[in-house]
């Protein structure tokens, strides 16, 4: 994947628009606008509470300066084509196993360094939770939302109340207990200072510490030159997945979904079915952006594959299709998952008599590709006119 296709925005700001460090960055080929030539997901910009996000066909373009660098716009992206330097899901399941109890801080709340800190409730997600709960989670107590109202990252109210939601969707018996505990927001630092005086000696130098190493490690992120260079009008996506990577929160939560209680035709996977109207071009393997519809191609036949776990149902293939030929059915169990990459497409392929390479025949007598038919057909109907005309 071309290196420029991945942009970094720092949203380093002063103390008092909160963001210092951290830096959103957007892979601009696994966006669904920019796969698909057209804008048919904003999901990552209906979740942005500062509109920092403009979705076009060509690209992703974000203002830095409204950018407050919450997160609230990874969990939703069913590409994976999104990210920020100061969270990485993964690493926090890496944090939190074996964890009966896990307490999580939004970065506004009042006491940050008192358990896991996060940048925002918000990057938070169903997913990512039940994934918590196969590592042992029993418990997850969300330490911030009280003062969503008035956060300048946004309310995560909503997306709290969606975690609760798909819980209770999916399982038969939620596999963690999600728990709030509101803080009131500190209005100004002498509470806290009031505080710290009843502290111990250790406990506060430990805090103090504590502050000073987060400091440090927001204002050492790892932040990336930003890159001008635009992306190709046209971009050619290879077929072999090269120009794909899965999305992180549905992988994480697939590699764990066995030990999970899920209901049947409840888990967020859709297997997907071609029929027989498939022509073979294979635009929908070109578009999937997390490597789930896989082609493999010999000089008798092609085929395409279907990787159940990697799949986000972001519905782009649908999209693309230019014969309508998929659709989906609804996954019975976790069972599926194990599977192998599953054969959803397989046509024989005849060799054409005019360029040579395998085609997909649309009847017995065929034995031209659709390209080198209509060139014969044009060629005979001028040589008849010739004729006619003479």
């Amino acid at each position: 994947m071309n290196e420029n296709s991945t942009r970094r925005f720092n949203t380093r700001r002063d103390s008092a628009g909160g963001s210092v460090g951290n830096s959103l960055r957007i892979d601009q080929m696994q966006c669904l606008n920019l796969r698909g030539r057209h804008v048919t997901c904003t999901q990552c910009a209906d979740s942005c509470a500062a509109k920092a996000l403009e979705l076009t066909a060509d690209a992703v373009r974000l203002d830095a300066g409204r950018c407050s660098a919450c997160g609230a716009c990874l969990p939703v992206c069913p590409s994976g084509a999104l990210g920020l330097s100061g969270f990485d899901p993964r690493r926090f399941l890496e944090t939190v196993a074996g964890t009966a109890e896990i307490h999580i801080h939004c970065s506004r709340s009042a006491h940050p360094d008192a358990g896991n800190s996060v940048p925002c409730l918000q990057v938070l997600d169903a997913r990512l939770l039940a994934a918590a709960a196969a590592n042992g989670a029993q418990t997850v107590v969300l330490h911030g939302a009280g003062q969503c109202s008035r956060c300048d990252r946004g309310d995560a109210r909503a997306a709290i109340e969606q975690m609760h939601a798909d819980l209770k969707k999916w399982f038969t018996q939620a596999p963690v207990h999600l728990l709030q505990e509101h803080r009131a927001l500190t209005e100004t630092q002498e509470p806290m200072a009031a505080e710290q005086v009843q502290l111990g000696r250790r406990k506060f130098l430990h805090l103090a510490g504590a502050h000073a190493a987060r400091g440090a490690s927001q204002w050492l992120a790892d932040v990336a030159p930003v890159h001008d260079e635009p992306i190709p009008r046209w971009p050619q996506l290879p077929h072999d997945g090269s120009s794909c990577h899965p999305a992180a929160y549905q992988a994480l939560l697939a590699e764990r979904a066995e030990s999970l209680p899920w209901r049947d035709h409840q888990l967020p996977w859709r297997s997907r079915i071609i029929s027989d109207a498939c022509s073979g071009c294979l635009t929908c393997v070109q578009g999937c952006p997390t490597g789930a519809l896989v082609s493999a191609e010999t000089k008798s036949s092609i085929s395409i594959g279907f990787h159940l776990r990697l799949c986000t149902d972001c519905g782009l293939c649908g999209h693309l299709c230019p014969e309508n030929a998929i659709s989906w059915a609804s996954v019975v169990s976790s069972e599926a998952l194990r599977a192998p990459v599953q054969r959803v497409m397989h046509r024989s392929l005849r060799q054409c008599a005019g360029c040579a390479r395998g085609f997909i025949p649309d009847s017995d007598s065929a034995d031209r590709c659709t390209i080198c038919q209509n060139e014969f057909d044009i060629e005979k109907d001028w040589k008849a006119m010739l004729i006619k005309s003479s």
